[in-house]
């Protein structure tokens, strides 16, 4: 499948010199928007990295490499939720000579609209990165700079707050950035792009959510106790870690 994403002219020149430690499809790093793109599950059967939030259509594009990249050759392509190119769209190209550059230097100096992408990163010597990321009006990385992630019973509160208001984007910033919780947890700061009916389900069961005691902190562990379900009396656990000085959910 992901032969299909690169164009035959770029398959030719770009190579797959890797790294025995990498998997095949991102032989070098990249950000979007500050975030590093990473690799879900087993490295060999992966088919690109993901970078979590949605960002601006202008978004900061970096090339993590050692020495100089030289041309940086970039294929942009809109795809559908399982990373397959949506068919008839016109992939768009960005020719940069530097590692850094922005998704709204394209060749027809056009902006990408909102949607989920694929990115092809071609460096001649090193090979190709495959990203997805997705494009907002309203990037993830802006709707949470205001959430205080300082405490334990703050974070586990935005949920409740989420689940409240609708306003479920902000629920991303709450995975850890290792990426080190449970399915359930996954699922609870994926909920905004879930399908209604799964969001329906996650605002029943955490808009009558309450904390019911302090946090048990454990140097960079906590538990908090909590009530959450359709009439607010589910007994449950939460349990959070932090990293880089910041609360994260991490498994209940």
């Amino acid at each position: 499948m992901m032969t299909r994403l690169l164009p035959l002219a770029l398959l030719v020149s770009a190579g797959f010199a890797t790294a025995a430690e990498r998997a095949a499809i991102y032989p070098f790093d990249v950000k979007v928007g500050g975030q590093l793109a990473r690799i879900e599950g087993q490295p060999e059967a992966a088919i690109f990295a993901k970078v979590a939030k949605a960002v601006g259509a202008d978004a900061e594009v970096e090339v993590v490499v050692d020495g100089p990249a030289g041309n940086v050759i970039v294929n942009l392509f809109a795809v559908d939720e399982n990373g397959s190119p949506k068919e008839g769209a016109t992939p768009k190209i960005i020719l940069a000579d530097s590692t850094k550059f922005t998704l709204a230097e394209t060749m027809d100096k056009s902006k990408l609209a909102p949607g989920r992408y694929g990115m092809n990163v071609v460096i001649a010597r090193m090979g190709t990165s495959r990203v997805l990321f997705e494009i907002s009006e309203k990037p993830e990385a802006a709707v949470t700079a205001a959430l205080d992630q300082s405490t334990p019973e703050k974070v586990l509160g935005a949920v409740f707050e989420a689940a409240r208001s609708g306003e479920l984007a902000g629920l991303a910033a709450l995975l850890p950035p290792s990426g080190k919780c449970d399915g359930d947890v996954k699922d609870v700061c994926g909920v905004a792009k879930a399908p209604a009916d799964k969001q329906k389900e996650f605002t029943e069961y955490f808009a009558k959510g309450k904390i019911t005691g302090k946090a048990r902190v454990d140097g960079k562990k906590a538990e908090v106790d909590f009530l959450f379900g359709p009439n607010g009396t589910k007994k449950e656990t939460m349990e959070l870690v932090q990293e880089g000085g910041k609360w994260y959910l991490a498994q209940f």
